[in-house]
């Protein structure tokens, strides 16, 4: 009987990631009322998962079992990263832009992007396939750069609104420059 998941080294950077995160996702939850905290639990939770996602990946033996794991931590990125968006937009504009129908406006490429995924193998749109060289390298498909796009023009929206808080809120600097500098981080981490 052959193993389905073994020790890996690379765990470790996700495993502290799932620590922390839940602890924050805990946290903002708790503090729910405070504008922004839930969106950012919300945030938090699907951050949380993904890394959970990202261990067992590591983990698993069989090249199956790693495409499905790459599968489900690619399903989180959009709503992940749509929920930042989410957050700041309550936390900057309290009851302004954070409403019903911006989070409806912003929930359909997510949505899109797991149906499309969820059904790829009906149409290889989002990945053609996957190889495995020193780790599983997905080959992406016509939709993926598209995907990705909506990833990178949601953080541009963010950093307009961290420049605006920056700018308009001189007791929120710090905090602006942290999560930035973490958005920066997690974008170049994400690219390699």
């Amino acid at each position: 009987m052959s193993q389905l998941y073994v020790y890996s080294p690379n765990i470790w950077p996700s495993l502290i990631a799932v620590f922390l995160i839940f602890a924050l996702a805990v946290y903002s939850f708790r503090n729910r009322h405070v504008p922004g905290a839930l969106p950012f639990s919300i945030a938090c939770m699907l951050g949380f998962m993904w890394s959970v996602a990202s261990i067992f990946e590591y983990s698993a033996v069989p090249i199956d079992l790693k495409i499905f794991w790459r599968r489900f931590q690619v399903i989180l990125q959009l709503p992940s990263a749509t929920a930042i968006t989410c957050f700041l937009m309550a936390y900057a504009w309290p009851k302004r832009w954070f409403n019903r129908r911006n989070l409806v406006l912003l929930s359909i490429v997510p949505l899109l992007a797991t149906l499309i995924i969820l059904t790829n193998g009906l149409h290889h749109l989002f990945w053609k396939d996957f190889t495995y060289n020193q780790g599983l390298v997905a080959i992406p498909g016509p939709l993926m750069k598209y995907f990705i796009g909506y990833i990178y023009v949601n953080f541009l929206f963010n950093l307009v609104i961290f420049i605006w808080i920056f700018i308009k809120s001189p007791q929120n600097r710090w905090p602006v420059v942290i999560m930035v500098f973490g958005q920066v981080i997690m974008r170049l981490l994400y690219l390699l």
